[in-house]
C-alpha cells in the first residue's frame, strides 16, 4: 500500500492511496491433483480529512474517502494428467468510508500511522466460467 498526503490550508489533508495485493499458492494432494491458485487485488482510495493534534509530531486525522478495489483469481491445475485452467470470480468493490488516522513523528520525511475505517460498499461479482453475476451492499 502506498499512501500520499498533501496538507492544505486550515488543517485539511487530501490523500490518495494505491493498493496492489496478491497471492500465489501451489497445491498437491494425494489424489494426483497438483496446481497453482493466483489472485491479484489492485485498488485505490482518494479522500479528504481534517488534521488535529497537540504538536506536529503526533497527529489525528478524521475524514471521508472513496475506495475502489477489484479482485481477480486464476486456477491452473492438473487432475489425473488433464490440464484444467479456470478463471475465478472477478469482484468489484466500491463505496464511501469514514476514516480515523493516528500518525507518529516524522523520521526522514516518512511517518508511521495506524488507520481505522468503516465503509459502506457496493460490490458485484462476475464468474466468467459460470456466466453468473452477483450484487450486494455491505
Amino acid at each position: 500500500m502506498l499512501d500520499v498526503q498533501r496538507g492544505t490550508v486550515s488543517g485539511y489533508v487530501v490523500s490518495a492511496t494505491a493498493m496492489g495485493l496478491g497471492s500465489w499458492f501451489k497445491f498437491k494432494n494425494g489424489l494426483d491433483a497438483i496446481g497453482t491458485i493466483k489472485s491479484f487485488q489492485p485498488g485505490f482510495r482518494v479522500g479528504v480529512g481534517r488534521g488535529f493534534g497537540p504538536s506536529e509530531s503526533v497527529r489525528l486525522t478524521v475524514g471521508l474517502a472513496y475506495e475502489y478495489l477489484e479482485t481477480r483469481s486464476w486456477d491452473h491445475s492438473f487432475y489425473l494428467d488433464i490440464p484444467v485452467n479456470t478463471t475465478g470470480p472477478r469482484v468489484f468493490r466500491r463505496g464511501a468510508l469514514a476514516r480515523v488516522r493516528i500518525e507518529g513523528p516524522t523520521q526522514g520525511g516518512v511517518r508511521a500511522f495506524a488507520e481505522f475505517s468503516q465503509a459502506v460498499l457496493l460490490a458485484a461479482a462476475k464468474n466468467p466460467d459460470q456466466h453468473a453475476r452477483y450484487e450486494w451492499l455491505g
